[in-house]
């Protein structure tokens, strides 16, 4: 929580974090993920109040993990209709991708943002 301004690591860190999410904003399942995290930081910087940025992330969570449960769902169906069970496993293998942004969201976005939490309220990092 302090007021020093966020170090090259971690900017590089959000960099990262930014180039890794492409994939699924191309694929359009990230639109909506992505907005949550634009408007959380906005919203922060306006408002100088960090809980927005913490609301939104949660958001983040909620929605991947939602995309995720769908890809079992849609695997479980498929499998018992057509009586193949690979089409669960390769629906099982893709419901991981959606938890691996949440570990990459909290490990790459969130905890540099947290542990400069003052700056970040305070400056825009967009």
């Amino acid at each position: 929580m302090s007021g020093d301004p966020l170090t090259s690591s971690e900017r590089s860190s959000m960099y990262l974090f930014a180039f890794l999410l492409l994939p699924i904003v191309l694929l359009g399942v990230g639109i909506i993920p992505v907005a949550f995290i634009i408007i959380g930081i906005k919203l922060t910087h306006k408002h100088k109040d960090f809980s927005y940025i913490t609301i939104f992330f949660k958001y983040y969570k909620g929605f991947m993990i939602l995309v995720s449960l769908s890809l079992l769902v849609i695997g479980a169906t498929e499998s018992i209709n057509h009586k193949q069970p690979w089409s669960f496993i390769i629906s099982s293998l893709y419901a991981v991708i959606p938890i691996v942004y949440i570990v990459l969201l909290n490990k790459l976005l969130y905890q540099p943002m947290l542990a400069n939490q003052k700056w970040v309220e305070n400056n825009s990092i967009i």
